[in-house]
């Protein structure tokens, strides 16, 4: 069983009420019982011009519809796993469509990065294990919200989430297998 302690931070967020604005952070964990004595908890960059944002590094992200003091997260995000490190682009706040003076907004993002746990797994997993190292995760959401919450109090929203993880290198007993996939040619199919 690992223990964790946080080292040093350092946070600049962005600020939403600005045209153009940036933000960053750092964060340093220590650790014990772990592969390496501390490690990058998040190292990030991230830009907005007016409702479009791009932020490239690992961030902690909480998700949109969970709330952090009562949950340890959704299905895709959770306070106990580290921050995957990607490119993120989007509308990161809703953003009204025009002619709609505000009672429709739409939010959403595409994100493509990499795991980093390939090194834990191989030290950590039963030796006759199959794993998978240098996998890629793909995510991406699409919300729209009917309603002002400054001049209504009764709002809806719907929405869309999905994650995948895809390629790497898969391993059985130590080595490298191939997996391949064919899809059945014509003639198969009769």
């Amino acid at each position: 069983v690992g223990s964790e302690m946080c080292i040093r931070d350092r946070f600049r967020d962005i600020d939403n009420d600005r045209r153009f604005s940036w933000g960053a952070g750092v964060s340093l964990a220590g650790a014990w019982r772990n592969t390496s004595p501390f490690y990058v908890h998040e190292l990030y960059g991230e830009v907005k011009y007016r409702s479009l944002d791009a932020l490239l590094g690992s961030k902690v992200i909480k998700g949109d519809f969970n709330n952090p003091r009562l949950s340890s997260g959704n299905l895709l995000y959770s306070g106990n796993a580290l921050p995957i490190p990607q490119l993120r682009l989007g509308i990161f706040d809703y953003a009204p469509f025009w002619g709609t003076d505000g009672w429709l907004s739409a939010k959403g993002y595409i994100a493509y990065g990499m795991f980093t746990d390939s090194r834990w797994q191989k030290s950590w997993s039963a030796p006759d294990s199959r794993r998978t190292e240098d996998a890629l995760y793909h995510s991406k959401g699409l919300w729209l919200r009917g309603g002002d919450p400054g001049r209504f109090p009764l709002v809806g929203e719907i929405g869309i989430e999905m994650a995948t993880q895809f390629g790497g290198h898969s391993y059985k007993d130590g080595k490298r297998i191939c997996l391949l996939y064919t899809s059945p040619s014509p003639r198969d199919t009769r």
